[in-house]
């Protein structure tokens, strides 16, 4: 779709305060600033570049998933949620767990 440049009547330009703003909506953070320390799958894939020598083309994503307390709290928006569960064996590994296809 992108490979003659943006459809005609968007810009990236035009579309970064949109970016902006669904960042602060979602709460975009490092996912190096989880409190309870790095999921599991994140350690991971550090140990795996490492091991690959590419370390220097490794980076922490910027996530909208709350990596906060364990326990229900207040969002910045006074709703209640939980913390996402960063037990990396509770995660879907295939795409046949995620669209929950037979095996």
């Amino acid at each position: 779709m992108f490979e003659q440049g943006w459809p005609a009547g968007y810009s990236r330009a035009g579309l970064d305060p949109y970016y902006d703003l669904v960042a602060y909506m979602l709460d975009i953070n490092p996912i190096t600033k989880a409190r309870r320390g790095l999921p599991t799958k994140t350690q991971l894939m550090r140990e795996v570049a490492d091991k690959l020598h590419r370390s220097d083309q490794f980076c922490y994503p910027n996530i909208a998933v709350d990596l906060g307390p364990g326990t229900p709290h207040l969002n910045k928006f006074q709703a209640e949620q939980s913390a996402a569960n960063t037990n990396a064996t509770d995660c879907p590994t295939s795409d046949d767990e995620v669209f929950d296809r037979p095996s």
